[in-house]
């Protein structure tokens, strides 16, 4: 009888969600500062004064306010509405990987099932890329049929959210192992073996031992 196949599910890195948060709000802040001053400099010298004697100096503060407001209220915006729209929960199992959104409904799936063999011969079934922009992040690259029965080349990308996963690396890993067990006719890139340190005798795309 095969070993059960357990669930890994994402870890919030807290710490540098609070720190980030906290930055954040540091900025809205300062900008609000900023605010305060250059209103008191425009009303300090009187609206028709201003407009005689330094109108440029004037229309400039003008706009400089108008665009800290928007700016201050942007940042505000994204804070209240953060978890809302960027959280997001990963699932490793033995159907594929899922992410959820803080509500709990599914917003993505990759099964196991849907897997499909590169159309490229120089491509494994499954490797990893490395990015550098807009910022550094590893994602797996992995092959599917369209809706026409299109071969594709597809991604998952766990770091494709503004909350900072901790277990990434665990997370694909155990998704590749998943992928090993039960669709062992896959290949798995060498490199990609080698990067998530998967076990040999798993590497070689034999199923689990009985």
């Amino acid at each position: 009888m095969k070993e059960k196949f357990k669930v890994m599910e994402s870890k919030i890195n807290r710490p540098l969600m609070y720190l980030a948060g906290s930055l954040i709000w540091l900025v809205i802040i300062s900008v609000a500062v900023v605010i305060f001053f250059i209103f008191r400099e425009i009303s300090g010298s009187g609206f028709m004064n201003n407009m005689e004697y330094r109108a440029l100096h004037f229309f400039i503060l003008i706009f400089a306010e108008a665009c800290l407001v928007l700016c201050c209220l942007f940042l505000i915006y994204l804070m209240v509405n953060f978890k809302k729209k960027y959280f997001r929960r990963i699932i490793v199992d033995e159907k594929g990987v899922s992410v959820y959104n803080i509500r709990n409904e599914m917003i993505h799936q990759t099964l196991y099932a849907d897997l499909h063999h590169s159309n490229d011969v120089y491509l494994p079934d499954i490797s990893h890329r490395i990015h550098s922009q807009p910022s550094f992040r590893i994602t797996l690259r992995i092959f599917k049929k369209d809706k026409t029965g299109q071969i594709k080349e597809e991604s998952i990308d766990l770091d494709n959210n503004s909350f900072s996963i901790k277990n990434k690396f665990e997370l694909y890993r155990h998704f590749l192992n998943g992928i090993q067990t039960f669709r062992p006719e896959l290949k798995i890139g060498q490199r990609t073996a080698e990067q998530y340190n998967l076990e040999s005798h798993l590497t070689e795309n034999k199923k689990i031992s009985e």
